[in-house]
């Protein structure tokens, strides 16, 4: 199994989480802008989660998409979401998750 498989599997067993794997994110003009490993949304806290899983031994690509999440994913997703009618305005709480090699894990 790899590692995408598996944080997908641990997900599933949060309880009140919905995931969707692969969820594309699409820009102003309809086209895929971004497609996350997974969106979580947490029903019971109306919390959005943006996961993502990586094995890389380089985080530089995360990290600047994690450093511009607003642009990069928070913005146009919430837009989508309530677009969609899947959250309302009451949702506001847009988290990143990470998945990545305990060695690239700083404390």
């Amino acid at each position: 199994m790899d590692f995408e498989n598996f944080v997908m599997f641990y997900l599933c067993k949060i309880e009140g989480l919905f995931i969707s794997a692969q969820y594309s994110i699409l820009d102003d003009n309809g086209n895929d802008w971004s497609c996350p490993d997974f969106i979580a949304l947490d029903i019971k806290n109306k919390q959005v989660q943006i996961v993502e899983v990586t094995t890389a031994a380089n985080m530089k690509n995360i990290i600047i998409k994690v450093e511009k999440k607003d642009e990069y994913w928070i913005n146009k997703l919430k837009m989508q979401l309530l677009n969609n009618k899947i959250i309302d305005e009451s949702w506001n709480d847009f988290i990143i998750r990470l998945f990545v090699r305990e060695q690239n894990v700083k404390c």
